[in-house]
């Protein structure tokens, strides 16, 4: 993992307060949106996300807010909660450009047999693996 990277992560624990897998997927979709629009973010950013209502799936919310600085407080980070079960993103530039991604339902049926029976404070290892991963095999967009 890049340094960097691991900066972002090892910061958004502290504001999340834990460590969490779904921490990390959202600090990766925000990243993948940034770059593919070539945003700085904050401001010039708009986020539209669908995830599922509960935690851990409400803790990818925390991670987009950290890497993207779409919040909720500056109204660029809009929320709806899915009855399916899908997880994803639009992302929107003030010029108009837009990103569409969405997490891979195989992806979180593995990602939930990893996290069943292991403490929310014990999640680095496998939140580490996520961050490793090839965006891919996370991610389609």
């Amino acid at each position: 993992m890049d340094t960097e990277l691991k900066t972002i992560y090892d910061h958004s624990v502290r504001f999340h307060g834990h460590p969490g897998v779904f921490l990390a997927i959202g600090i990766r979709m925000g990243l993948l949106a940034l770059e593919y629009l070539n945003s700085k973010g904050y401001f010039e950013l708009e986020a539209f996300i669908q995830t599922r209502e509960r935690p851990p799936y409400r803790c990818l919310l925390d991670g987009i807010q950290f890497s993207t600085g779409c919040t909720i407080g500056k109204g660029n980070l809009e929320i709806k909660y899915s009855r399916n079960g899908d997880i994803f993103g639009v992302f929107k530039t003030q010029s108009g450009n837009k990103f569409e991604i969405k997490v891979l339902p195989e992806f979180l049926e593995h990602i939930k047999k990893q996290i069943k029976d292991v403490d929310r404070f014990n999640m680095h290892n496998i939140a580490e693996q996520v961050l490793k991963m090839n965006e891919k095999e996370i991610f389609s967009f």
